[in-house]
Order: structure tokens, then sequence, then C-alpha cells
């Protein structure tokens, strides 16, 4: 049943602390679990783009000039108040994404303590003097210097709707200002965060600005003359979209993953087990750092993939307003579609499904696959849900070529007792994160963080996340 009423909330612009209706098109944002209408977005146009890049532009050099601990001391109270209402954002994020309340809570508690880490960071954040190799001026010194770029844009993904807080927060911190694009699929979150820092009344106006909109929404905002540097979070294809249309900018972009789980015969079968459930299954696979890859070396397989597939068979599928549900929802028709080509194009070539393959509406059922190779779209590309194909290996050698063979490289996990196996495997991993007895999804705040290859640009999170959203200026001073 499909809700006609127009008595939803509608997502607005935020424009130099001005809270706006889009002048674009009206879109529905349909709930994944009824298909129920529960928000509605109207999109920026291009002159809102604009406006919004402008005010950013006035806010930031007000706030440019203000120091680190005074930055900081504003945006701690705005993470409080942020905390203080954090039923409430999550709420929407339940809603628009149909993730369980412990997954948009587990968003909303990652993403503050993850701010506040970086504001942390910044106030450690410092320059270099050095010494100067002129033997005809010994006096010299030259000052290494670390200035904000100025507007940032900021784009982010349907599946972690108001994570990107933080990479704000952490621009914000070291003197930029803020153009947020959430996703247009889950729009009214992002709103109510916004409206929440907003109600604070402790940031500039124009400071933080939102815009809503498709591609050519985007595109506008990652063009503008006043951002000089876009962070994004998600798909490949669009990241590389941007950097294309971004040219001589700053860019941080996480885009897709295609991450694998390596088992090694001498693991803790159990341990990998557990943590492939959380990197295959956690919000229905809709995570880059999912585990979209388990390779098992022959000696553990069998063990592994019965294991695997009787808890994925006990995993309760359905509503996640339901205290006893596991997995929701997929949140679109092409996901799911996805989703099921990858399965039927494996089974195709040769591989079995274990358990689960079906699905029914936008429910899939957690699937477990063996007989996978490299050569199968499900190896190859992100699926984006809730599958676990299983490839099997006979040597450490075999298992980093498979492993390599990929255009991704977010994210790789290794399990293993040795020392000396894991590290060896580790070492060789094209991948920007690789986690050694732990899951692919299993996250440390303490960064860095990023991907390789097809899977992104620069690093969040940490000293390498700050310098992401900053220039370095080099001052000589001449003294004699």
């Amino acid at each position: 049943m499909t809700n006609t009423s127009t008595d939803v909330p509608v997502a607005r612009c935020l424009i130099g602390g001005k809270w706006v209706d889009g002048e674009g098109q009206l879109a529905d944002t349909l709930s994944p679990v009824t298909g129920e209408l529960i928000s509605r977005v109207r999109y920026s146009s291009t002159a809102q783009v604009d406006a919004a890049a402008q005010a950013a532009r006035k806010a930031q050099k007000e706030w440019g000039k203000l120091s680190i601990p005074q930055r900081a001391e504003i945006l701690v109270k705005v993470l409080d108040a942020i905390a203080a209402r954090k039923d409430e954002i999550a709420g929407w994020i339940e809603a628009e994404v149909g993730t369980t309340p412990a997954g948009a809570e587990a968003e909303l508690m990652l993403t503050i303590p993850v701010a506040k880490e970086a504001i942390q960071d910044a106030l450690r954040f410092t320059g270099v003097t050095q010494q100067t190799f002129s033997e005809d001026h010994p006096s010299r010194r030259i000052v290494v210097m670390h200035k904000p770029i100025g507007v940032g844009a900021f784009i982010s993904p349907f599946n972690f709707p108001v994570e990107m807080i933080f990479n704000m927060v952490a621009a914000m911190i070291v003197g930029n200002a803020c153009v947020w694009k959430p996703s247009e699929a889950c729009p009214y979150s992002p709103s109510v965060m916004a409206q929440v820092i907003t109600d604070t009344g402790l940031l500039p106006d124009g400071l933080i600005n939102i815009v809503y909109g498709a591609a050519d929404v985007g595109d506008a905002l990652v063009r503008h003359t006043n951002v000089g540097f876009i962070c994004f979070i998600g798909s490949s294809p669009t990241g590389e979209a941007i950097a294309r249309a971004a040219g001589m900018k700053r860019l941080l972009l996480e885009c897709g993953g295609n991450g694998p789980l390596i088992v090694l015969n001498d693991a803790n079968v159990d341990a990998a087990v557990e943590r492939a459930i959380h990197g295959c299954f956690f919000l229905a696979g809709q995570i880059c750092t999912a585990s979209e890859r388990i390779l098992l070396q022959s000696g553990i397989h069998d063990e592994f993939v019965a294991k695997l597939s009787a808890k994925a068979k006990a995993l309760k599928v359905g509503d996640p307003r339901d205290p006893a549900t596991d997995m929701g929802p997929l949140v679109s028709k092409s996901t799911l579609e996805k989703t099921i080509r990858h399965i039927e194009q494996a089974k195709s070539m040769g591989a079995t499904v274990v358990t689960g393959g079906n699905h029914n509406g936008m429910y899939h059922e957690p699937t477990v696959l063996i007989g996978v190779t490299n050569d199968m779209e499900i190896a190859r590309e992100e699926t984006f849900g809730p599958v676990a194909p299983c490839i099997k290996f006979e040597t450490l050698e075999e298992a980093i070529a498979l492993a390599n063979d990929s255009d991704y490289g977010l994210v790789a996990a290794v399990y293993s007792e040795s020392l000396s196996s894991a590290w060896t495997v580790a070492d060789a991993l094209e991948s920007g994160t690789v986690r050694i007895n732990a899951g692919t999804s299993d996250w440390e705040r303490r960064g860095p963080s990023g991907g390789v290859k097809r899977s992104g640009i620069g690093r969040e999170l940490g000293e390498e996340g700050l310098r992401s959203f900053t220039q370095t200026q080099t001052l000589m001073f001449h003294i004699d």
C-alpha cells in the first residue's frame, strides 16, 4: 500500500542560515519496509547551489580567523547537541534506510565520537619549523603551515545518510566551510541533523549549507569556483565522474569496495564466521566495507561454509522495527535487481547456493554460495546485497593473487593464528586497509581510512584526514 497523503515532511535547503524550499522537482521517499510515502524533497536549482557556495565562502572568511581551540569549543557543543537528540535523528535513519534501530544508533554512535576525535587531532595538528640548507644565509628559517582550503562540497550516500558530519567537523575544525548534498534517496534524516545543528545557534550562518538533487546538482556543486575540495562517499562510477569534473581541486573520494575476507587453515574458524556474518549481512550487505568475497583455504573450507550457512539461515529477515529482526530490506530496486542478477549469473557458471537465494519484495534472504570463481560478476563487482560468495584456494600465493585480482582496494581482512602468514598476506594485498583477525567492517576510528585503485583517493580520520582538508603553505624568513 502506498500512502498518497501530502501530510509528510519535506526536506528543505539550508542556505546562508535560512531554510528555503528547493526550486527544482519534487521527489518522494518511499519506505523500504512498507512502500509508504514517508518524506519528500524538492531539489535545488543551480542558482541555489551558487547561493550556497557563496554563503559558505562568506562564512569561511570569518570562521577561518578563529583559533583551533576557539573552533573546538564551539564544535564540541554542537556535537553534544546532536548526541542529546540522537533518538530523533536515528528514527529518521531507520525510516528512510530501512535499517534496524541498532543499525541507526550504530551510525550515530560512530559518527559523534569520530567527529570529536577529529577535534582532538586538530588540537595537536601543527606545522614545522626547519633550518635552512643555505650556506650563504645560515639564519634563514622555513616554516611549514597547514591552512584551510576554503569551501568544501560534501556528497553523501543513502546507506549512512548522516555520518558525513564527521568529515564536515574535521573540515570545519581546520577552518573550512561546507556545502552538503545528501543522498536524494534519504533526504530527511540529514535535514533533521542540520536542524539540530542550526538550533544551537553556535555556528555562523552559511558555515553549513544543504542542497538537494541528482547528478546535475552534484555537478554544479563540484564545478563551482568557490568550492576548493570535494569529499564524496559513494559508488566508483560516480566518484570517477566527480574526479573528471573537479579538475585541479582537492579530492577525498571513498568509493566502492570488493573486500576479500581471507581465512587460512590455521584460523579461529568460529571467530572468522562471526565477523563474516557481520561483514556480509549487516545492513543487508549495503556497505562499502562489506565482505564481498570470502576466500577460504581448502583445509577449513567445508567447516567454515557449514557454520556460516547455519548462522545465515538463522538470521531473521523482516520488519526492522521488530526487535527480533536481524536484517531488513534492501533500499532500492536497482540494488535488489543487481543482487539477483549476480546470484543467477554465478549459478549459471557453476556456483551452488548453500542457503538463501530467494527474495520477497525488497527483502532478500541471506545467501551463501560455494564454487564461486573470480571470473563471475559476483566476485568482480560490488554486489551491495546480502550475499557471501565463497572461493576456495590452496596456497598463500593463490589467496594473494585472487584478492588482488580486482579493480577495487578499499578494505581486506585476514584470519590466521600465524603472525608470519598474516603479515605475508596483509603486506602483499593491494588495499587501503587490511584488518588482521577482524572483519572487513570492523572500524577503527583512529584511522586513516581510504582506498586504492577504483576504491578512491585520499584518507579520512586522524592526521591524514585533517591534511585532506588543508593546503600547505611554506614561509621563508630571511633574517640576515
